[in-house]
């Protein structure tokens, strides 16, 4: 009784326990045998070289299902899996620097809760390790092994996906850099319960320049303004006050791309209200709280 109760205060939150590169090499190995077929859980386990009752394999299945990479039809001895719309539209766009694809990675990077919370509260890049260390293990209530492992993960995805969200790369000077200032890191290695006798596995593809309007550190000799004066699909609003937004689109928007810019403005403002919160003197929050007390 007392190792279940010190299991459950040990328990951290949920947090994919693989890269989402990783998992989207392990969709890419699963659409190579089932294409958009739904697969029992055993056939699963055959293509990513688990046995069916590993710990592995079901840490995969709950990350793929994190990153909305994979969803369950049925349950129990009729359970299958299958991969979501947004994993196809993934794997198979093969057009080059396809900005649909980047912002459906960038949307898959951020699905994970925590994942989404840590960007929010730091939409300019992560923290150091150990800043984002401390926070996972004080706010999020992660065990310390495991916020090193969900460090590790999110800088790998944001390095993956490119989220940035600002221009500014200042919070990553403390890590190695390249010609261009994006931050290196060393090769992920594989979870252990990975076969070792798989072949290595191969990029799923090469990130291109995110869209004007999520921001974000360019690839070399990309030459954007260019990129983005052809883009065929372009909207424009007016706010209140009569000032022009313009939303770019590469290709025709789909209500997926609409959902995710949706979840974008959202996070964005939420950062915003959050600093507003954070800046105001506390006089004025004292007055605030007192205009609210019953007389």
């Amino acid at each position: 009784m007392e190792d279940l109760e010190s299991r459950k205060k040990d328990r951290s939150p949920n947090f994919p326990f693989i890269s989402l590169e990783t998992a989207i090499n392990r969709a890419k190995a699963f659409y190579e045998e089932e294409r958009r077929g739904a697969a029992p859980v055993p056939r699963a386990a055959k293509h990513w070289r688990y046995s069916p009752s590993s710990s592995g394999l079901l840490q995969t299945i709950a990350a793929l299902k994190s990153y909305g990479l994979m969803v369950d039809e049925g349950s129990g001895p009729d359970r299958k899996l299958r991969l979501t719309e947004m994993t196809l539209r993934i794997l198979l766009d093969n057009r080059p620097d396809s900005l649909e694809r980047i912002e459906l990675i960038k949307r898959a990077a951020l699905n994970p809760t925590v994942s989404s919370d840590v960007h929010g509260n730091w939409p300019d890049g992560l923290p150091s390790e150990d800043t984002l260390s401390h926070s996972l293990i004080f706010e999020k209530g992660f065990s310390p092994p495991n916020a090193t492992r969900a460090v590790r993960i999110l800088f790998e995805n944001q390095r993956f996906a490119d989220l940035y969200q600002s221009d500014s790369l200042s919070s990553f000077q403390t890590r190695p850099q390249d010609d261009n200032g994006h931050p290196i890191g060393d090769d992920m290695t594989r979870d252990a319960d990975w076969d070792s006798a798989d072949p290595p596995r191969q990029p799923v593809a090469t990130i291109g320049s995110p869209p004007k309007f999520y921001g974000g550190g360019q690839p070399a000799g990309t030459d954007v303004r260019a990129s983005v004066a052809t883009l065929p699909f372009t909207e424009q609003v007016l706010d209140v006050d009569g000032r022009a937004m313009r939303i770019e689109f590469s290709v025709a928007p789909t209500e997926e791309m609409y959902e995710f810019l949706k979840d974008y403005i959202d996070l964005r403002l939420k950062v915003i209200r959050r600093k507003t919160a954070s800046t105001l003197p506390a006089s004025t929050s004292e007055s605030a709280v007192g205009e609210t007390q019953p007389t």
